[in-house]
């Protein structure tokens, strides 16, 4: 395919439609995907303005959404962050989506996560260890130490 190639251009359109009727991806996404498949770099980003303006991609909503997922499966802003970042998504956009997300949702994630780990943190009968387990699991999960602390504390309390 090359770039001066009118059809190629058409040709990536059906590809992106295609990927994009099986859930929503970030352009970023998007553009990696018709790389692979041998799509050149000109028809991509024919191909990435048209689903713009055609409101098929939209990044900021997209990050918005991706926050919401990801929080309810009980990870934190960390997390968020790294996997936005690897989405391609540009870092106004993924503040602004954690804060559209609310003050609230990363300690309510965490305190359902560790909800969700609580049995397996009642079989270690030493408290400092099992504190020492839970704070070890919300960082994997991807919570800042404000919120693991405010979560331990609460739940100790």
């Amino acid at each position: 395919m090359s770039p001066a190639d009118p059809t190629s251009a058409r040709s990536a359109w059906p590809v992106a439609l295609q990927i994009l009727s099986r859930r929503g991806h970030s352009r970023g996404e998007l553009a990696a995907k018709l790389a692979r498949r041998g799509i050149g770099q000109p028809d991509i980003e024919d191909v990435l303005d048209r689903c713009v303006q055609l409101g098929y991609l939209n990044d900021a909503d997209w990050a918005e959404g991706q926050v919401r997922q990801l929080s309810a499966k009980g990870h934190g802003t960390h997390y968020i962050h790294h996997v936005l970042r690897g989405k391609g998504i540009d870092e106004t956009l993924i503040e602004a989506a954690m804060a559209a997300a609310g003050d609230q949702w990363e300690a309510e994630a965490a305190a359902k996560a560790l909800n969700k780990k609580q049995p397996a943190l009642a079989r270690e009968s030493d408290p400092a260890r099992r504190r020492a387990k839970a704070y070890r699991f919300l960082v994997q999960r991807g919570f800042s130490a404000e919120t693991i602390t405010q979560t331990l504390n609460l739940k100790q309390g």
